[in-house]
């Protein structure tokens, strides 16, 4: 198996996010435990909202309690 050892640098991620979403798309996001574990995932699928999107799930609206 060929490992991409390629770590994904902040500017990177700074971009809009509808600029980012799609390039995670086959992305491998890797998460290594003090013990030495390491655990993989394949992204498969993204979301991606711009600025005042209504569908954007945080944002506050008359109904909200936070």
């Amino acid at each position: 198996m060929s490992a991409n050892t390629q770590i994904v640098e902040s500017f990177w991620l700074a971009r809009p996010s509808t600029s980012v979403a799609p390039d995670l798309l086959g992305c491998t996001l890797v998460r290594q435990f003090p013990d030495g574990e390491t655990i993989r995932g394949i992204i498969v699928e993204t979301e991606a909202y711009g600025p005042g999107d209504p569908r954007l799930s945080c944002l506050p609206t008359a109904n909200s309690s936070q």
